[in-house]
C-alpha cells in the first residue's frame, strides 16, 4: 500500500510516509470465519490516492503478481469491489478514501468526524469495520460459538447468500448479537435456540437494532440518507437490520 501510496502522490520529495492500512473486516476479524472462506478487508487510503487508481494502477499491480489468480473488478457495484485469490486465499478487497494527508497504523475508525463530506461508497465499504467493533454482546465467546453454529447451519441448508436474496454473513451476525442481548445470560445451546424464536415471530419490517445512535453534529446529519428506514422504505427490502454504523443512525 505504501509504494502505491508514493506512486501515486504528487510530492516533489521521495520519503513520504503517506500511510495506507489494508483491515480485514467480516467474519476474518469477528473471529468466526471457516476454513477455506474468503476473507473481505478494506483499503483504506490518503487522500491522494483515489478510486480510478484503485481500480487502474492498483488493479494492475495485483494483475502482474504471480500470486494472484481469478481477479474481478466491479467497479459500478453498491459498494465497488475487487475479488480475487492471493496464494490461494480468497480475497474481497474494497476501498475507502479518507480527507487525510496520512493514515496512522493506529486509525480509530469510530472517530464520526471521519466520516465528514466522505463519499458514500468509502462509507459503506468503512462500515464493515464499525460493525465488527461495535458489535455490543455481553459475551464475546457466547456469541462466537452461537454464531459459527448458526452459520453452518445456514450454509448446510443453502440459506446463506446475499447474492441469492438470503442472509449473509453480517446480518446471520448482527440478528445472533441482538439475540445475545436479549438474553445475556443463555448458554450458545439456548442461544442458537433463540435466534429462531425470535427472528421467526419478529414483526418485519422493523429493524432490528443493537444500537442507538444520537446525531448530534450538523456535519454528519446528511448521512442520515444512508441509513434504511422503515418507515420511508418499507416496501423496498424485508431484510431489515441495523447492520449500519454510519453515524447518526
Amino acid at each position: 500500500m505504501d509504494q502505491k501510496s508514493h506512486r501515486c502522490a504528487d510530492f516533489k520529495w521521495k520519503d513520504v510516509d503517506a500511510g495506507g492500512k489494508l483491515m480485514a473486516f467480516g467474519s476474518y476479524r469477528l473471529g468466526v470465519h471457516s476454513s477455506g472462506a474468503d476473507i473481505d478487508t478494506v483499503i483504506i487510503a490518503p487522500r491522494h490516492i483515489t478510486r480510478i487508481n484503485f481500480f487502474s494502477s492498483f488493479k494492475q499491480i495485483l494483475m502482474n503478481d504471480p500470486n494472484v489468480k481469478d481477479l474481478e473488478a466491479v467497479e459500478n457495484a453498491f459498494v465497488p469491489i475487487i475479488t480475487t485469490t492471493y496464494s490461494g486465499i480468497e480475497l474481497d478487497v474494497l476501498f475507502a478514501r479518507l480527507k487525510k494527508p496520512t493514515i496512522p497504523r493506529n486509525i480509530d475508525l469510530s472517530d464520526d468526524s471521519l466520516f465528514v463530506n466522505l463519499d458514500e461508497a468509502s462509507i459503506r465499504s468503512l462500515n464493515g469495520i464499525r460493525v465488527a467493533e461495535q458489535l455490543l454482546v455481553p459475551n464475546r465467546d457466547t456469541f462466537c460459538q452461537s454464531l459459527r453454529a448458526i452459520k453452518l447451519w445456514a450454509k448446510n441448508h443453502g440459506v446463506y447468500s446475499n447474492a441469492m436474496g438470503f442472509f449473509g454473513g453480517i446480518t446471520w451476525a448482527i440478528l445472533v448479537a441482538r439475540t445475545c442481548q436479549l438474553y445475556p445470560n443463555a448458554a450458545p445451546s439456548k442461544i442458537i435456540q433463540k435466534v429462531f424464536l425470535v427472528f421467526s415471530t419478529w414483526n418485519w419490517p422493523s429493524p432490528v437494532i443493537l444500537k442507538h445512535f444520537d446525531c448530534v453534529d450538523s456535519k454528519l446529519a446528511n448521512l442520515n440518507k444512508l441509513v434504511w428506514d422503515s418507515r420511508i422504505n418499507s416496501s423496498i427490502s424485508f431484510d431489515a437490520n441495523s447492520d449500519s454504523c454510519i453515524p447518526g443512525t
